[in-house]
């Protein structure tokens, strides 16, 4: 089942380096810093995405495999939810 997912723009400040990003949550001062990989993803989640659509890109862009990509997606996106940094609708 595809969920619409989006990061939750007015809670957060974000800046990109050559490498990473990191993302602070302006109510709680926790940061995440979001590695290369991430990096891709959290883009796309900017503007609004689907974790079918995440799972694509890490597939297109490291050539794995279906189950590697999602399980990546899905740890990536508890990292996310844990730091209150993303709004998905249930799946």
């Amino acid at each position: 089942m595809t969920r619409s997912l989006k990061v939750v723009d007015d809670k957060i400040s974000w800046t990109e380096t050559s490498d990473e990003i990191i993302v602070l949550n302006l109510e709680t001062s926790k940061y995440l810093v979001v590695n290369n990989s991430g990096r891709i993803l959290w883009h796309t989640l900017v503007s609004g995405t689907t974790d079918d659509e995440l799972i694509k890109i890490l597939r297109t862009e490291y050539e794995l495999g279906e189950t590697v990509a999602a399980e990546d997606v899905e740890l990536f996106l508890a990292a996310l939810v844990t730091h209150g940094l993303l709004e998905a609708a249930p799946r």
